[in-house]
């Protein structure tokens, strides 16, 4: 999958672009950086549209944002037409700017703070109606063992990896009449995924795209740092403070990584040795403590319930120990 990274600098300016005043608040950077990959060429070609993808989920304030009276911003839900007015601002949004980058209601998105949790841009020279059935279509999934359910890629964090586990044809599928999505990923880079402009769009079936078991266990193990991390700070909103957002998805991808490798799968167990990696570093697997409850394997207690028998000793034995390692 073809996919550019852009590492202009952040401080966009273009005759006519998007107006941000000096006397407004910080601008959010992530949300900039998505306009210095934006490609003229592409917005210039004939009947190429400016496209905003919203997780309303992950973005309360949607519905407070006044759309212009002159229609230059259109408004369609992925839920469909039948959708409750509650529902749809809950769901994925799909916003056309006729004005494309000169759009005020692009400009305040991409001023919002934290931007990139919920927001990507599409440029597309595919008729609205096919682009939105498409779309739509594209947030059923079935598995192969008969079963449907949605699929969020049009949440930014996880768009790449859904991406990233689709085979070639449904990949081809999913971008079809996609000149260029843009989005900014987890560690804070502007990402344009290319599409298949110039092709004749695939057809969409009557029935869901279908993810097989392996492709289903995959996108799981890609998108489990996500939920670790969700579940930390349900519990303590300040458990990530001492990580950089930029650094979180792979300081909890290579724990879990090694998590799994000493044959730990419950998510109570997974959480608990992220969680110690959090308080004492990477490598406190190394203390002898913490090394002697992840090898205990003839033990009947899991590995959560095994540190929560360690003694006051043993705790300040592995803080002593994982602050030695290096």
């Amino acid at each position: 999958m073809p996919v550019k990274s852009g590492n202009e600098r952040l401080a966009f300016r273009r005759e006519g672009g998007v107006i941000l005043k000096e006397n407004d608040r910080a601008p959010s950077v992530n949300g900039l950086a998505l306009l210095t990959l934006i490609n003229r060429d592409d917005l210039d070609r004939g009947g190429a549209v400016l496209y905003s993808l919203i997780d309303g989920a992950k973005f309360p304030g949607l519905g407070r944002i006044k759309l212009p009276s002159d229609g230059s911003v259109g408004l369609h839900s992925l839920l469909g037409e039948s959708a409750q007015i509650d529902a749809m601002y809950a769901g994925p949004i799909l916003l056309r700017h006729a004005r494309r980058e000169h759009c005020p209601v692009l400009a305040k998105l991409l001023n919002t703070v934290e931007s990139a949790r919920f927001l990507s841009l599409i440029i597309s020279d595919e008729p609205l109606p096919n682009l939105l059935g498409r779309l739509i279509w594209l947030t059923d999934v079935a598995h192969d063992d008969g079963t449907e359910w949605v699929m969020r890629y049009y949440d930014p964090l996880i768009l790449p990896h859904w991406l990233e586990v689709l085979d070639a044809a449904q990949r081809k599928v999913a971008l079809a009449g996609i000149c260029a999505w843009l989005y900014v990923d987890v560690r804070g880079l502007p990402q344009i995924v290319c599409g298949n402009k110039g092709e004749a769009p695939a057809v969409i079936g009557n029935k869901p795209m279908l993810l097989n078991q392996h492709q289903c266990d995959e996108l799981m193990n890609r998108t489990l740092p996500y939920m670790v991390m969700h579940q930390l700070e349900s519990d303590d909103p300040q458990a990530l403070a001492a990580l950089s957002p930029y650094d979180r998805y792979d300081f909890f991808s290579q724990q879990l990584g090694k998590a799994l490798a000493y044959g730990l799968a419950s998510p109570t167990d997974l959480k608990s040795y992220c969680m110690l990696s959090l308080m004492f570093g990477p490598y406190f697997d190394m203390a002898p403590v913490a090394a002697a409850a992840l090898q205990d394997a003839k033990s009947a207690l899991s590995f959560s319930e095994r540190i929560l028998g360690w003694t006051p000793e043993q705790w300040v034995s592995l803080e002593e120990k994982s602050a030695s390692i290096i």
